[in-house]
């Protein structure tokens, strides 16, 4: 604990900080709640609802509608006059204001529009002009809002008889006039994955966005198989789609209908990893209507988890300040991006051919695309871009297929670059505005042609000057952002003066728009040393100061700087230790393939590694564990109390890759059931899931025995072994809707090195194909056991999430201080992972939680150390009523939890 004397400046700062640091540095996590309301017929009311007082809540009204309701003829479109078609005899002006008085935290708006009403039938946007739809609208909304006391308004349009650009006047014009008349104070669009839905909301959002405060996206208009990678991936694209609007994640407890991503595949674990990455604006829900079915329980989880937003802001800025302020007051932290230029010498090298490590961010930048004529005498075509890369190896469909295999790789274009057909490539232009419209068309057509990520600035030669290079990349960067046609920017710029004077100007004016500086530090002497290549890098980050400034090096012989072979993975890990690497490019894939691409594998493998909990941030954490159904005692997942404030994990014990029938054989890689299924079925899996939010099932692999004989890991080659592995198990986990793999082989037919493949690989692909979301091992004291399972952590401990290490295998006798001791032994082995502590409840030895367990639970928690606790197994506490797992429960829900959520 620091001294008070201390702790209390930098309170002082931290609470500073948060009132003085724009709102963009923290890229605004929100408490905001909102759900939708009124639209079925089940007559829910807002007293159902579950209402934290630590979120802002917005209930929103569903719907008003303006088409006609009369007995004597069908409903028609009413050109702007507005009707409640919500469930007005319950959601009533009284109960809106009772509501209100005793939920402070809570506003109203009114929805417009939806799908359909009635018998099905759908609701159409129909104005018979823009004015008269206006005028209608503002009057009878006006008059809706007062009387019902109502603060905002959303629009929720999907179905549509007008174009484009009316729909982006009336609906602009009626928020404006709303909010400049003082009726309403905030306004949302609620627009999905659909090509008319979206033509008609890009068009709103871009000629009125800044009148739109929330953009309630439709995320569960997905895929209902969507999973959390997916989710991320189509989160990003809608950010860039309504880019600086505050997009807010979604998802719809009508189970009949609705799709995306659910709480029980993993919905708040993408929500936990928006808000460590800043980019939790709120959470909405459709709709109470069909919540009150299940006691709102995702409405109580979902405000739950909003509500610790800001508490964690403030802890983490506390945090910072006291432990890390000079890293606070730098640049951008380490990172995980690896980028590589493809493409320009023409040698045949393909996407597939450089390896990929799934735990990095991966960029490959197509070289080049140049503002030249495509025929043997180049000239300047004035911002008319043109494709001067390997276009037959590195086609469209191969992005599309190096992007499906790698959910981890965005492909880029790099404008410019050196020479054009062995002359210059020259930055030149007619005009500003006439370059910039020429560039944002023609590389427009290319970015959709090849679904392309981003852009990367690599002129070299200008004939013009350092203002008008800066108008024209700066202005050309903002309107593709703005149009959604890239995610990211980056320059590339070089130590010469000419290059310098050109790209500093555009970071002066325009850098808010760059994502990162591939500096080419390889444009440096070819001796260049590590303390050279540091003050390189401080010189380049003050120059470009507040930018990520990526280290480089080149592998085609003939460039300088600092090279691998002299010291750069040194000076990366220098620059890791200070916090400032925040990332790598090499020039060039064409060249690497000559030497089999080892320092891409090298320079990923240190990447991995960046974002790896370290023993400061993997503190205490609320996960408990249990092995469940070996024993076929009849024990239930419902047997076992759950306490709703802890990460619960069940470990199926076991799968085997043995044969089902006696005498049990080895089947080198196909994994059978050797569970009780009978009472752990794939039904049971899905039921206590329901029932519990906080739970997730894995499957462990191995155990001790089966048949009463030693279970041992044995391969007929790593190949053969991994794919039955991944096939055999991707069909398991599929079946039963698993979470996670444990690995528990306890005896070995097979080196240590070849375990380390087989299970290594396997953990990549089951990853890499989105079937698992977390993995760990189970290793003890044993000389053989940790052999093996140290020579897998060496090499793949970046894969494996949590460490069950079997403390129960000690000696009965052990006493607290032992068990400390152990603990201590077993995380410096594990070096930086996440080492559980454990008992068994059949007997065996260990520390017992009648001889001091806690307590050694209570010392590890005082030291930030308690990452969780696991028991082997449910099966035997059965017999004595699961005390003790009540007692660990407990314990862990009073912990203190890092700052970086548990899976």
């Amino acid at each position: 604990m620091a001294p008070l004397n201390l702790l209390i400046p930098s309170l002082l700062l931290a609470f500073s900080l948060l009132i003085s640091v724009p709102p963009c540095a923290f890229a605004n996590n929100s408490k905001l709640f909102r759900e939708y309301i009124g639209a079925g017929s089940n007559r829910v009311d807002f007293s159902d609802v579950p209402v934290n007082p630590d979120v802002e809540f917005h209930f929103i009204l569903a719907f008003a509608i303006d088409y006609t309701v009369t007995d004597a003829s069908p409903p028609a479109p009413a050109d702007g006059v507005f009707t409640a078609f919500w469930d007005t005899d319950t959601l009533t002006p009284y109960k809106i204001t009772s509501l209100k008085r005793s939920h402070p935290n809570v506003k109203l708006a009114l929805s417009l529009g939806g799908d359909s009403f009635g018998d099905n039938r759908l609701v159409y946007f129909k104005p018979s002009s823009v004015n008269s739809w206006v005028a209608n609208a503002v009057s009878s909304l006006t008059r809706i809002i007062k009387l019902y006391d109502l603060d905002g308004i959303d629009i929720d349009y999907e179905h549509f008889l007008a174009g484009p650009d009316t729909f982006a006047e009336c609906i602009g014009r009626l928020v404006t006039t709303l909010k400049m008349n003082k009726v309403i104070s905030f306004a949302s669009i609620a627009p999905f994955e659909d090509r008319e839905v979206k033509i008609h909301y890009r068009a709103l959002w871009k000629k009125y966005g800044n009148a739109i405060d929330y953009v309630n996206f439709q995320f569960y208009a997905y895929d209902s198989t969507t999973n959390a990678t997916q989710f991320a991936g189509y989160f990003e694209e809608q950010s860039m789609n309504y880019y600086g609007g505050n997009v807010l994640v979604a998802l719809s407890t009508d189970k009949s209908s609705s799709g995306g991503l659910l709480p029980e595949n993993g919905f708040f674990d993408a929500c936990n990893e928006l808000k460590m990455q800043n980019k939790l604006h709120g959470i909405f829900i459709w709709a109470a209507d069909y919540s009150i079915s299940n006691g709102f329980s995702y409405e109580i989880m979902a405000q739950k988890f909003s509500s610790h937003l800001l508490l964690l802001l403030l802890l983490t800025t506390i945090f910072l300040t006291t432990l890390l302020l000079p890293q606070a007051l730098a640049s951008p932290a380490n990172s995980n991006l690896f980028r590589e230029y493809i493409g320009a010498e023409f040698n045949g090298v393909k996407f597939s051919d450089v390896p990929v490590n799934q735990n990095v961010e991966f960029h490959f930048i197509l070289s080049f695309a140049i503002d030249y004529t495509a025929s043997t005498s180049p000239s300047p075509t004035n911002g008319r871009f043109n494709i001067f890369w390997d276009s037959n190896n590195l086609s469209p469909a191969q992005v599309a297929s190096v992007k499906r295999r790698h959910g981890n790789v965005k492909v880029a274009l790099s404008l410019g670059g050196d020479s054009v057909s062995g002359s210059p490539a020259n930055f030149t232009v007619s005009s500003i505005d006439s370059w910039v419209s020429n560039a944002a068309s023609s590389l427009t057509r290319i970015m959709k042609q090849y679904d392309l990520d981003g852009i990367d600035i690599d002129y070299e030669h200008f004939l013009e000057t350092p203002d008008t290079f800066a108008e024209c990349i700066g202005q050309l960067i903002t309107k593709l952002k703005r149009n959604g046609v890239v995610r990211f920017a980056s320059i590339a710029p070089f130590d010469d003066e000419q290059v310098q004077s050109h790209y500093l100007a555009l970071w002066r004016k325009y850098g808010h728009v760059i994502d990162y500086v591939n500096f080419q530090f390889y444009a440096y002497d070819k001796g260049t040393t590590v303390s050279q290549f540091l003050s390189y890098f401080e010189k380049q980050s003050s120059n470009y100061r507040g930018g990520k400034v990526l280290v480089s090096f080149a592998t085609d012989g003939v460039s300088g700087g600092l090279t691998p072979d002299g010291g750069f993975f040194r000076a990366c890990d220098s620059l890791r230790e200070e916090g400032k690497l925040h990332g790598i490019f090499i020039w060039s894939a064409d060249d690497s393939m000559n030497s089999g691409f080892r320092f891409e594998q090298q320079s990923q493998s240190l990447l991995a590694t960046l974002l790896l909990p370290s023993p400061l941030l993997a503190a205490n954490s609320k996960l408990f564990r249990e092995y469940i159904g070996a024993e076929f005692t009849g024990v239930k997942f419902s047997d076992v109390p759950i306490n709703p404030s802890v990460s619960f994990h069940f470990i199926l014990a076991f799968a085997i890759d043995y044969t089902t029938s006696s005498p049990h054989n080895p089947t080198n890689g196909r994994f059978n059931i050797f569970w009780d299924s009978s009472n752990l079925s794939p039904a049971q899996v899905a039921a206590i899931k329901k029932s519990h939010g906080n739970v997730k099932v894995a499957l462990s692999l191995g155990g001790d025995s089966v048949g009463g004989s030693p279970a041992y890991f044995t391969a007929s080659s790593v190949d053969s072994w991994v794919n039955n592995a991944v096939s055999s198990l991707t069909t398991i986990i599929k079946q039963y809707n698993l979470d996670g793999i444990d690995i528990d082989y306890e005896h070995f037919k097979a080196d240590p090195n070849t375990f380390t493949e087989c299970i290594g690989q396997l953990l990549t692909k089951l990853r890499q194909n989105g079937v698992i979301k977390f993995a760990s091992i189970a290793p003890f004291d044993d000389s053989q056991v940790q052999s093996h399972y140290l020579a897998l952590w060496k090499k793949y401990g970046h894969l494996i999430d949590y460490v069950n290490f079997q403390f129960y295998a000690y000696d009965k006798s052990t006493t607290v201080s032992q068990f400390l001791s152990y603990f201590e032994k077993q995380s410096s082995n594990y070096n930086g992972g996440k080492v559980l502590v454990s008992f068994a409840s059949d007997g065996s030895g260990g520390l017992t939680p009648d001889k001091g367990f806690f307590t050694a639970c209570d010392t590890l928690k005082k030291q930030g150390k308690l990452h969780g606790i696991f028991v082997w197994s449910a099966d035997d506490s059965k017999k004595i009523g699961f005390r003790y797992e009540k007692q660990a429960q407990s314990l862990l829900a009073s912990a203190k939890s890092s700052l970086a959520s548990t899976k």
